[in-house]
């Protein structure tokens, strides 16, 4: 049992090329294999953060964040999830859309896009 709680948390993520010859990271599906207790775990949390999720997923940053500047997550969350506690608020400009963005490995910043 102890030798299973060790790797409960390890994934193995696989890049599968959808293409013959990729030529780039978007030429891949990126394919997670986890432990089954694992994803039994967190398929349980996940059903129960859906209530308090779906009022998050559908707002924007700046829905999610107070007037004085402070992230407004549910208070159980910061148990759950403490890295919550050190995360920084991030700047808001009135008017610029929300985005998200990666880094390459050249340091340039790309959109980041579902498959």
């Amino acid at each position: 049992m102890v030798k299973l709680l060790n790797n409960l948390t390890i994934t193995i993520l696989a890049l599968v090329p959808k293409v013959e010859t990729p030529d780039s990271v978007l030429d891949y599906r990126p394919i997670s294999c986890c432990n089954v207790l694992y994803k039994c775990i967190s398929k349980i949390i996940t059903d129960r953060l859906k209530g308090s999720l779906d009022k998050l997923l559908n707002s924007s940053i700046a829905d999610i964040i107070d007037e004085n500047g402070q992230w407004k997550w549910p208070s159980a969350w910061y148990d759950i999830y403490p890295v919550l506690i050190g995360l920084t608020v991030p700047q808001l400009i009135q008017g610029l859309d929300d985005s998200t963005t990666w880094k390459d490995l050249d340091g340039t910043n790309r959109p980041f896009r579902s498959l």
